[in-house]
């Protein structure tokens, strides 16, 4: 039976609907939210259709070619022409297209970017079909948002990177307003807390979103990271500029509570776990009760293979003489996000 990387999903037959597919696909497989159409139908595009910043964080422009038949280097050369008037410049062209893997083609572009790079010119390179699809297959419900009528077994193993991304998103994602004031309130301005903390926190928020959930969850999310990144370092900010901050913040906090419902189990269960430890981190000064505490054992007891239990047992034996919920919750995260890292899943 062929498997979601294995069966031949079928290129879409409008130009729009390619576009979408690779701005969605990209995202995800290059774990980013900046890449975006260049302008609308009807504009001049100069060889342009989606352009942002790849996983290294270049100046990318791509060119998306939806048609049937062979891809050749004339195309590829003339597509080259059209880039080089985008304003602003460009590290480096991607040329995605329908059409199947071509190696032969490859190594000629491959060969042909060299020689540029060496001139000083920006890098080209090919998506074929088969890349384009690896990125949608990376998370179910960025396939399903796309290709509706396909049906997608439960998978059996858990992805290790998924988990770790519904991890991180629990414990990070609803309490960003308790990061803004540690950040930029009194007790922060107290402690000298690194200045960037938030938008180091709201940028891995954004992009485990956007790894773990369908667009338009993602999307709804991103746009109220935006506020709170721009309302917490704008230049001047007065109350009513904290105040919608602080909304955005209570927003996603809202969106986390009802996310896991969209999840496998698996990682359904990770994100409500990270949840309840940043709940414990953030709200709890004293230790926390042997009732809460088995409960989360049990938790991590249901996530983790058999392997685990004697560490984890470990860890919550040490972790019980500490005395303040945020220690406490800090040691088990920890423990939780090593195993899922090294465990046999």
């Amino acid at each position: 039976m062929p498997t979601l990387t294995t069966m031949r999903l079928p290129p879409p037959k409008a130009w729009q609907e390619f576009e979408d597919l690779v701005l969605a696909s990209l995202g995800q497989r290059w774990k980013t939210t900046t890449l975006q159409r260049n302008g609308r139908s009807g504009q001049a595009q100069a060889g342009v259709d989606v352009y942002g910043s790849d996983d290294i964080g270049r100046r990318v422009g791509i060119q998306c070619k939806n048609f049937k038949g062979a891809l050749g280097l004339k195309a590829v050369q003339k597509e080259i022409e059209r880039a080089a008037k985008f304003k602003g410049g460009l590290s480096a062209l991607f040329v995605a297209t329908t059409a199947e893997t071509d190696a032969r083609l490859q190594e000629e572009v491959r060969l042909l970017s060299d020689t540029r790079v060496a001139a000083g010119n920006f890098a080209v390179a090919l998506l074929f079909w088969d890349d384009i699809v690896d990125g949608l297959v990376a998370n179910p419900a960025l396939l399903r948002a796309h290709y509706p009528q396909i049906q997608i077994e439960s998978r059996a193993m858990p992805s290790r990177e998924r988990l770790l991304a519904a991890l991180e998103f629990g414990y990070y994602a609803p309490y960003l307003w308790h990061y803004v004031l540690l950040t930029f309130g009194e007790v922060g301005q107290m402690a000298n807390t690194e200045p960037d903390t938030v938008k180091v926190i709201a940028r891995m928020v954004e992009q485990r979103a956007q790894q773990l959930f369908a667009p338009k969850e993602a999307k709804a999310i991103t746009k109220c990271i935006k506020a709170i990144v721009d309302g917490s370092y704008a230049t001047r900010k007065d109350q009513e500029s904290w105040d919608h901050v602080e909304d955005c913040a209570k927003r996603i906090a809202t969106h986390a509570s009802t996310l896991s419902s969209l999840l496998p189990i698996s990682e359904g269960n990770v994100l409500e776990t990270g949840i309840t430890l940043g709940r414990l981190y953030h709200h709890v000064d004293d230790l926390p009760s042997k009732t809460v505490r088995d409960d989360v054992r049990r938790r991590l007891r249901g996530i983790l293979p058999a392997e685990c239990q004697k560490e984890v047992d470990g860890r919550f034996k040490a972790a019980a003489k500490v005395s303040s919920g945020y220690t406490w919750a800090s040691r088990i995260y920890t423990c939780l996000d090593r195993e899922i890292r090294w465990a046999s899943f």
